[in-house]
């Protein structure tokens, strides 16, 4: 199952990447679309809260064991069934445990973000928490490996599989905020199944298991990239987290769309910075100095061109899918893009800072970034509501890009200027499959 890179792979696996993620941004989109007409702005937003604590807790609670799974696959320390047998023990047990801390809270969740209901809602997401570590854990085992293919019809069951049940309830019943969370739990599921079956069948896992040596090697690793993980994770929800502590569910409905919609962006990044993580592990400091630039630039060009275009469209676009009254996350979006452009770029940064060695400067740039966030957000939302949080957000974006810039100055000796100045070959690159696809189009 497992390839090993050649330089000139990376383009071609990124382009197959952002294939799939293209795929995906598709049924996100729709599936985003039924979910908000069925449920209206309140609703939409009781969703998005309940759902928003399993997504937390699995995101803090994963320990970095993600990144550090693919790590070690990729540099072959320890044999490929411990690596994945000890992370899949873990995401069921302290899944399971986390599960039960929600559960623990779901009162006081509700009294505080649901105005004291819906606390049923809180205790139906909680189960979520192992089905999302290990599907997260699944998706990195697969990108060590480099195995497109697989990847992609990891991501298309999840994702179709979401869009299919919520679609069902909606066409043929009615949706709401459990029938919501269930169509997330199948699709997990089903994903989750795909995945194990897979990597069995490529003798990469054989089940679950225990090696403590392993694992605290692991653990060691993966927590030192994890402080930093988890700030910027904190970072990408702070603003959703405290506006629906003082603000109400229908006002985070409405957010929750322009986030959505402004994340979908993230692609772009997503597709170059997983692929790159994969390259830098295993290539010398002089060639990434010269790649990394490289791909950052063409990552900031076309997130900019892309968030230019969703911002002029924005209004109208979000009329036609989303319906009237989600209207006014039109000017909540054009506030976020700003920062959605930075942050793509700090995707492909970090990227190759972690791959490095250097996971404690992603850390720095994320703590520094999410204090910024908690910050504007606490001083900003009270006063200025949606439109607070949205431009918290997108300063603290700004602030997490600025820090990556100077981290990768220090560790690198590529030039930053390189990232923002476009090159004759870039021009020629871009016209070249301009051209090819006008040729490919008028045949």
């Amino acid at each position: 199952m497992e390839r090993q890179a050649a330089p000139g792979d990376f383009f071609k696996d990124a382009v197959l990447l952002l294939t799939n993620n293209v795929l995906i941004f598709g049924i996100s989109l729709v599936s985003g679309v039924i979910i908000a007409r069925g449920l209206g702005p309140q609703g939409k937003g009781v969703y998005a809260i309940v759902f928003l604590f399993p997504s937390i807790i699995a995101g803090l609670g994963s320990l970095g064991l993600n990144y550090s799974g693919m790590y070690f696959l990729n540099k072959n320390i320890f044999p490929k069934t411990e690596i994945t047998g000890n992370t899949v023990l873990y995401a069921l047990f302290g899944g399971t445990v986390l599960t039960l801390l929600i559960m623990s809270f779901s009162g006081a969740i509700s009294a505080r973000f649901l105005g004291g209901e819906n606390s049923a809602c809180v205790i139906a997401a909680a189960p979520l928490v192992p089905l999302l570590l290990l599907a997260e854990n699944i998706y990195h085992f697969f990108l060590a490996s480099r195995e497109i293919k697989n990847i992609s019809l990891y991501n298309a069951i999840r994702n179709l599989s979401y869009l299919l049940i919520a679609a069902g309830f909606y066409f043929l019943s009615s949706l709401s905020v459990l029938k919501a969370l269930l169509a997330q739990a199948a699709a997990l599921s089903a994903a989750i199944f795909f995945g194990l079956y897979t990597l069995r069948r490529h003798g990469i896992f054989s089940g679950i298991s225990w090696q403590w040596p392993v694992f605290r090697q692991m653990l060691g690793f993966g927590l030192r990239q994890h402080i930093g993980t988890a700030a910027q994770f904190l970072n990408y929800r702070a603003d959703m987290l405290i506006a629906a502590a003082l603000l109400r569910p229908y006002d985070i409905g409405i957010f929750s769309v322009a986030v959505g919609i402004a994340e979908l962006l993230w692609y772009i990044a997503n597709s170059a910075a997983q692929i790159l993580y994969a390259k830098t592990t295993g290539s010398r400091g002089t060639a990434a100095d010269n790649f990394t630039p490289e791909v950052a630039r063409h990552v900031f060009f076309l997130t900019l061109l892309a968030a230019a275009a969703l911002g002029a469209a924005a209004k109208p676009l979000i009329g036609l899918l989303f319906g009237p009254s989600f209207l006014p996350a039109a000017g909540i979006l054009n506030f976020l893009l700003p920062g959605t452009v930075c942050l793509g770029l700090s995707k492909v940064i970090g990227s190759d800072i972690s791959a490095r060695g250097f996971p404690q400067y992603n850390s720095t740039a994320s703590a520094l970034s999410f204090a910024v966030s908690i910050t504007l957000n606490v001083l900003l939302i009270p006063a200025y509501g949606l439109y607070g949080a949205a431009a918290a957000t997108s300063i603290s974006y700004f602030i997490n890009a600025s820090a990556m810039l100077y981290f990768f100055s220090r560790i690198s000796n590529a030039r930053i200027a390189s990232i923002f100045i476009p090159e004759w070959e870039d021009i020629k690159f871009y016209a070249s499959r301009l051209s090819l696809f006008l040729k490919n189009h008028e045949s």
